[in-house]
């Protein structure tokens, strides 16, 4: 080998030596990730390269500024880690915009909520208003319908007392055997003088016939009542109390003649007669209600309302208690 190619060996050693010495003093200094990878990316071609062993020269390169090459790998340097800061600088400023945006986009979503909660509660209070609205409503439909009930009331009472007045006379006889053809007044005049000792023409009867209508059904009918209404309300009076005594062993019995509410009045309170007849209790059913001899009230009916609460009673309690009293 020759002297010039000595020579030009020896100058390629010195330039990549002094590009080496060059990167490394400027990786000494603390630099952001994307600056180390610039570096990496400038060091790396060099330490792949194989590089001849230096030639000993005693000659100098001519020609050759070795601070200016230097200085120019700097500047590029310092170029790229500036691109790098750069870049890191406009993702924070999106970043920050992102923010702010997300930020504008919250407080407009907050806003419209609270106008939301806000158009909900006027809501909520125009449907309060219209509920008190409606009860108020209802609470006067229920008073009008009170006193509706406490009307109908009175006016069952008076139609019920009419009733009874027209039955005043009446009495039943309950279970007499029913054929066709018959006589009724020639059989009440049979068994009022026969069974109840009255002389002919003592008593009156102005009418007397069988109450209903036939039975048609298939089997033993039973017969229908047979009504009667005397002329006089003191007969009816000797035959109520007289006719336990005088049917005594017949398959038939004579009962007053009861308005269907009173007849249920008296159906309803059988079996409390019943218990206080066993206790030495005799009662009476007269005017609509369970009495004693004396008139009083029977002792079951202190449960019964005060006069005017007869709305609004148990279903077991009648409509008509407190009137008859």
């Amino acid at each position: 080998m020759d002297t010039r190619q000595r020579r030009n060996q020896s100058k390629k050693l010195n330039d990549k030596e002094g590009t080496l010495n060059a990167s490394q003093s400027t990786m000494a200094t603390p630099v952001s990730t994307a600056s180390a990878s610039a570096v990496a990316s400038m060091v790396t071609p060099l330490t792949n390269e194989v590089v001849s062993p230096p030639l000993q020269s005693t000659e100098q390169s001519p020609g050759i500024d070795k601070s200016t090459t230097g200085s120019t790998k700097r500047e590029k340097f310092e170029e790229s880690v500036m691109k790098s800061l750069q870049t890191i600088i406009d993702g924070q400023l999106k970043l920050r915009n992102d923010m702010e945006a997300f930020k504008t986009d919250i407080t407009k979503s907050v806003e419209y909520q609270g106008l939301e909660i806000k158009d909900l509660q006027d809501k909520t209070k125009m449907i309060d208003e219209d509920i008190t609205g409606v009860k108020t409503k209802v609470d006067n439909a229920c008073d009008r319908i009170f006193q509706h009930r406490k009307h109908i009331s009175d006016v069952f009472y008076e139609v019920n007392r009419v009733e009874r007045s027209t039955r005043r006379n009446n009495i039943r006889i309950i279970g007499y055997p029913e054929h066709p053809g018959e006589n009724i007044i020639a059989i009440v005049d049979d068994i009022l003088i026969s069974k109840f000792g009255f002389v002919q023409g003592n008593v009156e009867i102005e009418r007397a016939h069988r109450d209903g209508k036939p039975y048609r059904g298939k089997g033993t009918p039973r017969p229908r009542h047979i009504l009667i209404n005397l002329l006089r309300f003191r007969d009816k009076v000797i035959i109520l109390q007289s006719w336990r005594q005088a049917l005594k062993g017949e398959s038939f019995r004579v009962a007053e003649d009861l308005t269907k509410i009173d007849l249920e009045e008296k159906q309803r309170w059988s079996q409390d007669v019943q218990e206080l007849y066993k206790r030495g209790v005799k009662l009476r059913f007269t005017g609509g209600m369970w009495r004693d001899r004396q008139g009083k009230l029977a002792p079951f009916y202190q449960r019964s309302p005060e006069p005017g609460g007869e709305v609004g009673l148990d279903e077991s309690e009648s409509l008509f208690d407190t009137k008859y009293k």
